[in-house]
């Protein structure tokens, strides 16, 4: 009797993995900094090798402090950034230069 408690708890906990959503991590927050040193056209960049999407409502600013277009940052440039990971993956919702 016991030895079927303990499968029925094994497989309950199976199923109730198999049922989790596949990003678990979705609206999860952070923050980073890094080397930016792509920018695709459709929004995304390459930051220490790792792929972002940038958000088309994100605020982006210069060094200087001024708000830019993802456009008019100069690559390669060194920036910290505020993310939030979604179902597309991780989305940029603030970006900023560092003084080089």
């Amino acid at each position: 009797m016991k030895r079927i408690k303990i499968l029925f708890g094994l497989l309950l906990v199976a199923i109730a993995i198999s049922m989790a959503p596949e990003n678990a991590l979705s609206g999860e927050k952070g923050k980073a900094s890094g080397r930016i040193t792509a920018i695709q056209q459709d929004g995304t960049v390459m930051i220490d090798a790792k792929v972002y999407k940038v958000d088309g409502l994100a605020r982006i600013t210069s060094w200087e402090g001024k708000q830019i277009s993802l456009r008019e940052v100069e690559l390669p440039a060194r920036v910290s950034f505020e993310y939030e990971a979604t179902e597309e993956g991780r989305v940029i919702k603030l970006l900023r230069e560092i003084p080089q």
